[in-house]
């Protein structure tokens, strides 16, 4: 068996009700130790999200808790085709707030500058193994905060937080705390 991370060992334990005594953990490549990209120090961008726009990825919810707030929020990536309603709820909604830009799917060298031009990424992903995002964004010099669901933990030690999916009403609060650091 290999696994992304111990978490994703344990759930599936659990799931089968098996226990797994041969296994490989490959921690998607990543071994960060707490190294964080230190370049561009112009951070314009409050809020990054980067991730399909789906429901497992929580996109809606976390347009409703910040629309309307005090801080810049761009959200990156590629619509789910799957589910259209979905979706265009999703941009029905970004219309309505001046605060929120939907940039859609950009490459792969946008979305580091991108990174490095943001503050903090989030992820409130109802199921997440092990986000690369999560990794890269908090390489690339963001403060992460990543799902409960996920098993970003096992990697990243400091400038990260933790959000339930389920409950958001105190990410507005979090959020305002880690932003008076780059005030």
């Amino acid at each position: 068996y290999i696994f992304l991370a111990q978490g994703e060992k344990l759930l599936f334990e659990k799931d089968f009700d098996i226990q797994v005594k041969n296994y490989v953990l490959t921690k998607n490549g990543c071994d960060v130790k707490d190294k964080v990209f230190i370049g561009n120090l112009h951070k314009d961008i409050d809020i990054i999200i980067s991730g399909r726009i789906e429901p497992r990825k929580n996109s809606i919810n976390l347009l409703r808790v910040l629309g309307g707030a005090d801080y810049k929020v761009k959200f990156v990536g590629s619509l789910n085709k799957n589910n259209k309603s979905y979706t265009d709820e999703f941009l029905s909604l970004v219309k309505g707030y001046d605060n929120i830009d939907y940039l859609g799917s950009v490459t792969h060298d946008d979305m580091q500058s991108l990174f490095k031009r943001s503050k903090i990424h989030i992820s409130a992903s109802w199921f997440e193994v092990s986000s690369l995002v999560d990794l890269e964004a908090y390489f690339l010099g963001c403060h992460v905060i990543s799902s409960i669901n996920g098993n970003t933990n096992e990697f990243i030690k400091k400038n990260i937080d933790f959000i339930n999916p389920e409950d958001l009403s105190g990410l507005n609060d979090l959020l305002k705390d880690i932003l008076i650091n780059y005030t």
